[in-house]
């Protein structure tokens, strides 16, 4: 029987997924509290795995994560794991998307949850690790404290999509980076394409407010303009900075010169290192 591992929850831990995991049906309908246990299961896959393992959270670690009383984390857990144990995705390919044919892959995500002697214990689906495992392109690696610190699904859910748009990267201070989010996709990932119908109601309960938090939680300011097509909104045109941004043009030249020149002494080290 193969050892189990502790869980790691450093803030240097990153949440590994492919692109495809991002957009699937399901995900979307977990609780809060049931999605970022999810998040901790996917971080813990490591770069050169072969496999999924079997991971343990002792019961307090897990309170302090899930913002649980610690008199309330069997209840707490065992209603979090009986959701993860009947949470499932669904998924189209490409071609089916063109092709627009009724046909979706099924995945159960979790494959055990055992809570014993105030440990909890957790595997994924051994079939679901092309979406995690052994991933050379088309993935998006947040950091796994960024989604611990959120208090809504909505922010989650956005802010992996932002972060596929930005290379799983934040602005540094005098970075300035641009991308467009789609409408249609911002409605499929957060669960919103019956709801919220009314795009000013989207925006107030869902776009906007998961921007505030990714501001609050994340250290990265996202300000946008609306893309239309015929008058109508499909989309919005983003610009992220960090949250201490300076603008460039005002920094002095001897600054930029000193910036450079240690930039410098860091990449000739870099290469004395590999030599």
């Amino acid at each position: 029987m193969k050892q189990k591992k502790k869980a790691d929850t450093r803030k240097s831990v990153r949440a590994v997924t492919s692109n495809n995991f991002i957009t699937a049906m399901g995900i979307e309908e977990m609780s809060l509290k049931a999605r970022k246990l999810l998040y901790v299961a996917i971080s813990q896959c490591k770069k050169n795995d072969q496999e999924f393992f079997e991971y343990q959270i002792s019961a307090r670690d897990f309170a302090k994560l899930m913002d649980v009383e610690p008199q309330a984390v069997y209840k707490e857990s065992d209603a979090i794991t009986d959701e993860l144990m009947r949470s499932f995705i669904r998924l189209e390919t490409p071609q089916e998307k063109q092709q627009r044919k009724k046909h979706y892959r099924k995945y159960q995500i979790f494959s055990k949850c055992e809570y014993h002697d105030a440990i909890l214990n957790f595997k994924l689906n051994p079939d679901m690790t092309d979406f995690f495992l052994n991933l050379k392109k088309d993935f998006t690696k947040p950091l796994l404290s960024d989604f611990l610190r959120m208090n809504s699904n909505y922010s989650i859910e956005i802010w992996h999509l932002i972060q596929r748009e930005m290379k799983s990267i934040k602005p540094n201070s005098t970075d300035i980076i641009q991308f467009d989010l789609s409408l249609e996709e911002l409605r499929a990932v957060t669960g919103t394409k019956d709801k919220l119908k009314k795009i000013a109601h989207f925006k107030d309960k869902c776009f906007d407010k998961a921007l505030r938090e990714i501001y609050d939680n994340c250290g990265v300011s996202i300000t946008y303009e609306n893309i239309k097509e015929a008058r109508k909104i499909v989309g919005f045109r983003c610009t992220a900075v960090s949250v201490v941004h300076i603008d460039a043009e005002n920094i002095p030249d001897n600054v930029k010169e000193r910036a450079r020149q240690g930039k410098e002494r860091i990449r000739n080290s870099q290469k004395g290192e590999k030599i």
